[in-house]
């Protein structure tokens, strides 16, 4: 539950950060709270459910400033929301692991359904969790949505990958089997 309180504070300063901008969040509500009003003990106590409305939320705002911007101006929304210098976000935006992952298929689609999308949207999950690397920043932040993020949804995945593409030989080999038992037992 430690790292949910130090997720919790991290988004809670992005959300006044936000608002120092001028950004307008509107009347974001949580599970029918206004998300002002909402503790670090709400958020640590709430279901996975609660967690994931009220970091989406925050991440979806974010992201809506971040689309059509140049990095430069990402770079500058970035280390406006989190305190951080300018230098420090353009480092992590520029790392490799950071492009890489954000143009993982996998990760793609994750960040997309958290309202963020490329290099910047991967800094700010970094941000969040405070993690260093790119990709346990973002299966960190999937833990906290309550989202499965590797695991024993890639293991489902991968058998049933196996067997739609190996379909046709496991069917053949499944005939050759039973022909074979067949032909054992008549003779």
């Amino acid at each position: 539950m430690g790292r949910f309180s130090r997720s919790f504070s991290r988004l809670t300063d992005i959300l006044t950060n936000l608002k120092a901008r001028g950004v307008d969040v509107g009347d974001i509500k949580v599970n029918n709270k206004a998300i002002d009003n909402f503790t670090q003990t709400d958020f640590i106590n709430a279901g996975t459910g609660v967690r994931a409305e009220f970091s989406e939320t925050i991440t979806v705002k974010v992201g809506d400033q971040l689309v059509g911007k140049s990095l430069d101006e990402q770079v500058d929304l970035l280390s406006d929301i989190s305190g951080k210098p300018k230098s420090e976000i353009n480092a992590k935006i520029n790392k490799k692991s950071v492009s890489d992952a954000a143009e993982n298929p996998k990760w793609k689609k994750k960040l997309t359904s958290w309202g963020l999308k490329g290099a910047a949207g991967v800094v700010l999950i970094m941000l969040i969790t405070g993690e260093s690397n790119p990709i346990e920043a973002l299966r960190e932040f999937g833990e906290m949505t309550g989202e499965a993020v590797g695991g024993l949804a890639d293991f489902i995945g991968s058998i049933k990958d196996f067997f739609t593409s190996y379909g046709v030989y496991i069917s053949i080999s499944c005939v050759l089997l039973i022909l074979m038992l067949v032909i054992v037992s008549v003779m």
